[in-house]
């Protein structure tokens, strides 16, 4: 486990720093990591779990289903979790798919374990999660129609229907975002 964290002075140049993290990963074998420190510390302990002994880095054979499953639903809640930051400071659309792909992933979960946990606990939960992924749906689907659409209009002049389209659907993401937040 090798980790360089590299930050330049208030005053220095950007060029300098791209050449130094060049040279790094040339002669180091360093390749540079597009996630915190603590996106990875909090993976790090969302993907262990005790086993009565020790700490265990993944499931295990030996584990009960009832743990296999927490510990996977701490994975996602974790990436659920760091995404939400996103999603309620930020308005890139990356951060709505993160977190809809872990919600999804959450869910499947349910439906492969939910046997071993209380069926009552398991709806309330299913509801939530299903709602909060409905309202990320609804922002995630005009993500991608707007994309598409901007795609679209690249190779051709705009006439003012599609500028209209775009404004409305712009419109109905900002609603649907709001809801969302709400």
């Amino acid at each position: 486990f090798r980790e360089i964290e590299i930050e330049l002075k208030p005053d220095q140049d950007e060029t300098m720093l791209a050449t130094l993290a060049d040279a790094l990963q040339k002669q180091a074998n360093l390749k540079p990591l597009r996630t915190s420190k603590l996106e990875r510390a909090l993976f790090s302990i969302s993907s262990s779990t005790f086993d009565g002994e020790q700490h265990v880095a993944s499931i295990q054979p030996t584990m009960q289903m009832a743990e296999a499953c927490r510990q996977l639903w701490r994975l996602q809640f974790m990436q659920i979790l760091l995404a939400e930051a996103g999603v309620c400071h930020n308005d890139a659309d990356e951060y709505i798919h993160k977190m809809r792909v872990a919600l999804r992933r959450a869910r499947v979960a349910m439906r492969l374990f939910g046997a071993y946990f209380y069926p009552k606990t398991m709806r309330r939960f299913n509801r939530m999660m299903k709602r909060t992924a409905t309202l990320l749906g609804g922002v995630r689907d005009l993500d991608i129609a707007r994309k598409k659409l901007k795609k679209f209009r690249q190779d051709r002049q705009d006439p003012p229907e599609l500028i209209e389209l775009d404004a409305h659907w712009k419109a109905m993401r900002k609603q649907a975002r709001y809801a969302l937040l709400s």
